[in-house]
């Protein structure tokens, strides 16, 4: 079914994680060029939630702090999603743009976009 690891050999998350960073920084991309902020809003919490581990407290709190600069109800029902009230528009994608480039620059510092080490399963043991 799955390869089998040989007794003693330490199964590392490294490279299944990254492939998760990756997909979640795709689907971020595919919401901001179509528009679609509420999905890049999710996306960018989703991959809040998997930075998590990785993230210093102070890190974690820049994060956090600049989530909150969202307006308050800022989202109103659309056809097939929620949709950005207009007068909150240029905030929430303001807001959204700077978490996306935040959370991609605490991730590149840590080695998960670009890792420090030949061997990528690898990357997320401290480069």
């Amino acid at each position: 079914m799955g390869e089998e690891f040989e007794q003693g050999e330490a199964f590392n998350m490294g490279i299944a994680t990254l492939m998760r960073f990756d997909k979640l920084l795709t689907f971020a991309s595919a919401a901001a060029i179509q528009g679609q902020y509420y999905n890049w809003y999710q996306v960018l919490s989703q991959l809040k939630r998997n930075l998590r581990p990785f993230l210093k407290e102070e890190e974690y709190q820049s994060i956090v702090k600049l989530n909150s600069q969202m307006p308050p109800n800022c989202w109103m029902p659309g056809k097939h999603s929620m949709n950005p009230k207009p007068i909150h528009f240029a905030k929430i994608a303001w807001v959204l743009d700077e978490l996306d480039m935040m959370m991609q620059m605490f991730m590149k510092d840590k080695g998960l976009l670009m890792p420090k080490k030949d061997d990528p399963s690898r990357a997320l043991l401290g480069g």
